[in-house]
């Protein structure tokens, strides 16, 4: 079958997007893998109307649910291969198909999906006191005693991104991989710094 757009990715941005070109008369997919950074967090606090909080999985639900109203089609597959057509258009190819679905339009909504450290807890608390993007929830942290968990260079950018909200960091560098002095000189405090070897 031919649509007019397939979406890959299916957390809020792609499904903003559904919903918009449905209502705009277009034949729309979306096919998505789940496990995506929206279906972790269990407390968004920064999307408008919603400043009590609400979780991505309920956001995804609810965002599914109406762009099937306007007639968006929804597909739970792993894209694999995207092949632009020498007509107009693409064709995406997926793991467990053995036709490609073909589209005169195609939009990226992949987005993110995050490698949690292996400790227990850790998924249950996400949103409520453990959180994932600096933007979304960098207010959280505000002023607060917050400890920043990753590979070393993903937890220095995180250190600078968060500077901005707290000095107050404690810094984990959870993969034991190597910085140089200089690296970690780069950082906007003084940090306590610890490895996945430390004492």
């Amino acid at each position: 079958m031919k649509y007019d757009t397939i979406i890959i990715g299916g957390g809020i941005a792609g499904l903003q997007t559904a919903i918009q070109l449905s209502r705009c008369l277009r034949k729309v997919i979306v096919v998505d893998l789940p496990g995506g950074r929206s279906s972790v967090a269990k407390g968004y606090r920064n999307i408008l109307g919603h400043p009590d909080r609400i979780s991505g999985e309920t956001l995804r639900q609810v965002g599914m649910k109406q762009a099937k109203q306007y007639g968006a089609v929804f597909k739970e597959e792993e894209v694999i291969k995207v092949v632009p057509c020498e007509a107009k258009g693409f064709q995406v190819w997926m793991k467990e198909e053995e036709a490609p679905l073909h589209a005169h339009t195609l939009v990226m909504a992949t987005g993110i999906r995050d490698p949690f450290p292996d400790f227990p807890g850790v998924r249950e608390c996400l949103g409520t006191s453990v959180f994932l993007c600096p933007d979304c929830d960098g207010y959280e942290s505000v002023n607060t005693y917050t400890a920043i968990i990753g590979e070393g260079q993903h937890a220095l950018k995180m250190t600078r991104d968060l500077s901005y909200f707290t000095p107050r960091m404690l810094v984990i560098n959870h993969t034991g991989s190597n910085l140089t002095p200089a690296q970690v000189a780069e950082l906007p405090i003084l940090p306590i710094w610890m490895t996945a070897s430390s004492r």
